[in-house]
């Protein structure tokens, strides 16, 4: 496996580091990995500015709009606690758009179907309905 690694900027944010990576098994066609790391959401905690994590969801669908070559994969250390809010906040704010309202245990209930502990702290909960769509 070969592995070329490349950073790109996404606007001007600077609490987003934006890296492409290329990995090739043989002489198969390489693919192309897009990795967007917000630098300022601590694991087990929350970020101090819940406008950031506003715009980082939109950045990372508007990015995904820009380069639609796969699907988008959002991870943290664990895979629940950060991961999980993310995709909440996400759902919700799509849901919000489309329905007008949101219902945050609905959602969090589902995500833990999915994925057993989805949304880990009870610090993350509060942090989604604060996210609220207006």
């Amino acid at each position: 496996m070969q592995l070329l690694h490349t950073s790109f900027q996404v606007g001007s944010w600077s609490l987003l580091a934006a890296r492409s990576l290329s990995l090739q098994a043989g002489c198969a066609l390489p693919r192309v990995v897009e990795q967007l790391h917000y630098l300022l959401w601590p694991d087990h905690g929350v970020p101090r500015n819940p406008a950031q994590l506003l715009a980082l969801v939109d950045v990372v669908n508007k990015r995904g709009l820009e380069v639609p070559t796969g699907p988008v994969l959002v991870h943290c250390s664990a895979g629940i606690g950060r991961t999980g809010t993310f995709i909440a906040l996400d759902f919700l704010l799509k849901m919000g758009k489309a329905e007008g309202k949101v219902d945050v245990f609905h959602c969090v209930q589902r995500l833990r179907e999915q994925r057993v502990s989805m949304v880990q702290t009870k610090h993350r909960g509060p942090n989604l309905k604060a996210q609220q769509c207006p």
